[in-house]
């Protein structure tokens, strides 16, 4: 393999998404599949919320003393979802066949929450997607 020739794309469209009944989902208004596209984790986005999230974490535990044996309760669930939606909301670029009270749901990381929330079948596909590397690599002709 010539490495010249591996590219890393920041984000990719995820074109399929299926409902719990195996269902492809599509636009209510064109019949289109609906989409999806999403930073990849070697994007310079995703680092940079990551860190933000690393930053945040250790801002929270300055003057703790960390154990080993310390208990992981609702609440730090709770807050380790709340954390995880949030990267994955920031995550997404943009989309197309999403509405709300018949008006195109406008792609916003708030937006995106309300959606991965209402739909976690639709959460599960992007974070599986966006753990796929395959659907970030592209290959470039060699010279």
């Amino acid at each position: 393999m010539d490495i010249s020739s591996v590219k890393i794309k920041d984000t990719t469209v995820i074109n399929e998404f299926y409902d719990p009944a195996g269902d492809l989902i599509v636009d209510d208004k064109t019949g289109k599949p609906v989409t999806i596209e999403v930073y990849g984790a070697e994007s310079d986005a995703f680092r940079k919320m990551i860190a933000k999230r690393i930053r945040t974490e250790q801002a929270r535990n300055k003057g703790k003393r960390k154990r080993d044996d310390e208990p992981v309760t609702d609440e730090l669930m709770a807050r380790n979802r709340k954390e995880a939606m949030q990267t994955l909301a920031e995550c997404t670029v943009a989309w197309s066949g999403f509405y709300k009270d018949g008006k195109p749901l406008e792609c916003n990381a708030e937006n995106a929450v309300a959606l991965y929330e209402a739909a976690p079948f639709i959460r599960k596909q992007v974070d599986a997607a966006m753990g796929d590397e395959s659907a970030f690599f592209e290959k470039q002709p060699s010279s």
